[in-house]
């Protein structure tokens, strides 16, 4: 890597540190020594949990109505290396507060922290990328069973995903498609007794979007995992499962203010999972792209 290349790196490792983003559309956003930063403000919300059978029951438990909500920051960078290779990284800044009859319990702080990076092998009107990442556990997580709310689930999680993309010549339209495995680590609860072991996942991803002009764009979102584990049977909220499946479906709108300016409002819920919270996601994110 040449001296320009190393000072870029660490010029977006240092911008990253200082500056808030999130979220997304299309896989491949930063180019050749350009600098992505997305910053998306949400909250995220929640009245209900799937069971191991898929079927709801009200949070917090059946004794005790409630709601759980985080509203937060989330910041997603990605910085262009070479024409095909990228790094990205992603955390959030959140709060999350439980509420019932048995009373309040909140938390407040980093989430957890993924660095990845990205290799676009096929790049023509079929697009296909390759993208590995490690997420590391810096968000605040409780004992299992604990009325109290995480920041993240305590393990460490190393994913591959391969996505593929289509671009339309002859239209203003795209789709992207990604899959992939998720090794999931264990952790010693902090009261003690055995490992809680975090089973594997398959996650996945669905994008389709269509610019109806040059400024403006509407997109559509499919995502969620696989849980590869046999799930507990739960009957009071558990925010950290061991074992669960989701999917969420959503849209959102892109408009662009400037070359180097993009705002996307979407909206995300839960329509179907295993052990996973019935939630509802709304995020307003600006992303800032300019070349180093």
């Amino acid at each position: 890597m040449n001296v320009r290349r190393t000072i870029a790196a660490v010029s977006f490792v240092a911008t990253f540190v200082h500056v808030a983003s999130a979220a997304a559309y299309e896989t491949w956003q930063a180019e050749d020594l350009e600098l992505n930063v997305d910053v998306t403000a949400y909250t995220r919300f929640a009245g209900k949990q799937y069971q191991q059978t898929g079927d709801l029951f009200d949070l917090v438990d059946a004794n005790s109505a409630g709601s759980y909500q985080q509203l937060g920051t989330m910041i997603d960078a990605e910085f262009g290396l070479f024409k095909d290779v990228a790094i990205f990284m992603k955390t959030a800044v959140r709060s999350a507060k439980l509420k019932s009859e048995r009373g309040s319990a909140s938390v407040t702080g980093l989430s957890d922290f993924v660095l990845g990076g990205k290799w676009r092998a096929v790049d023509d009107a079929v697009t296909l990328t390759l993208a590995p990442d490690i997420k590391f556990p810096t968000g605040y997580t409780p004992d299992a069973g604990t009325y109290q709310p995480v920041l993240g689930n305590g393990v460490v999680e190393y994913t591959g995903r391969i996505w593929f993309g289509k671009r339309f010549t002859d239209a203003p339209f795209y789709f992207e498609v990604a899959s992939g495995y998720r090794l999931r680590g264990s952790r010693t609860p902090r009261g003690g007794g055995p490992k809680l072991i975090y089973t594997d996942e398959i996650p996945y991803d669905l994008e389709v979007g269509f610019w109806f002009s040059r400024s403006i764009a509407a997109h559509l979102f499919v995502d969620g995992v696989v849980g590869l584990g046999e799930a507990a049977d739960i009957s009071a909220v558990e925010l950290s499962p061991v074992t669960q499946s989701y999917t969420h479906v959503g849209g959102g709108l892109t408009y662009r203010l400037s070359k180097s300016l993009r705002l996307l409002g979407q909206y995300r819920t839960t329509v179907a999972g295993i052990n996973a919270l019935n939630a509802q996601f709304i995020g307003l994110g600006l992303t800032v792209e300019y070349g180093i």
